[in-house]
């Protein structure tokens, strides 16, 4: 998932990367490169279960120009997440079917597969509702915690609008 974003300011460009080297730094991030105009930088990564908004960030990079500081950055955790959690549940009823499809058939009860998938079943859709909670929930934390960087970066670089 990739989030773009910009804001409108007029001021001090090199106080407004400051502010977000500042914070970012204080905040676990690598900062890969870094230019004038433009910094780049990866995420710490998800460290613990209650994580703060802006561990769904993998990388990404803040530009200032004339009048606008714009960010684009890449929400890796969430493609992880979206890829991982139906490839293990395919895995786990894959695994499951084939056991006991194979076991019913050997002992005469194929009238018992459709039985024995229901927890599987279930499972499958439980992973899709957390899936989709998670993203929603940590997906709109991360771009407010985004949002409110640019916007204090603007604000303390000189004054802001939104755009």
């Amino acid at each position: 998932m990739t989030y773009e974003k910009s804001v409108n300011f007029s001021g001090d460009s090199h106080r407004a990367m400051q502010v977000a080297i500042d914070f970012l730094m204080g905040n676990g991030f690598k900062i890969t490169s870094k230019t004038d105009t433009t910094l780049s930088f990866t995420g710490p990564g998800m460290r613990r279960a209650k994580y703060d908004p802006w561990a769904g960030i993998s990388e990404a990079q803040i530009t200032v120009a004339a009048n606008t500081i714009s960010i684009r950055a890449e929400f890796g955790m969430f493609n992880l997440a979206r890829v991982f959690l139906p490839v293990l549940a395919a895995i786990l009823v894959g695994a499951e079917a084939a056991f006991f499809g194979f076991d019913s058939q050997k002992h005469g009860h194929n009238s018992m597969i459709p039985q024995l998938m229901m927890p599987q079943l279930l499972m499958v859709i439980v992973f899709v509702i957390t899936m989709l909670i998670a993203r929603m929930t940590q997906g709109r934390r991360t771009t407010r915690a985004i949002d409110t960087l640019l916007q204090n970066m603007a604000t303390l670089a000189g004054s802001a609008a939104a755009s």
